[in-house]
């Protein structure tokens, strides 16, 4: 089963202990953005992005 983005990102946020701002600045991306993937209204859609959550989200597990 496929984990969802939003998820990952929570598991990220929660395991490194920092916030969304702070997430956002390290994707180089606004944390509006980041909220609405947070939130799973949206999904990113150019692949450096999709990439860099999920490295992250490895380094969390």
């Amino acid at each position: 089963m496929e984990i969802k983005l939003s998820d990952k990102i929570k598991k990220i946020l929660k395991t490194k202990k920092w916030t969304q701002s702070r997430l956002a600045r390290d994707l180089k991306i606004s944390p509006a953005r980041l909220n609405n993937y947070y939130r799973d209204k949206n999904q990113p859609v150019v692949d450096w992005l999709i990439e860099s959550i999920e490295k992250l989200y490895q380094e969390c597990t």
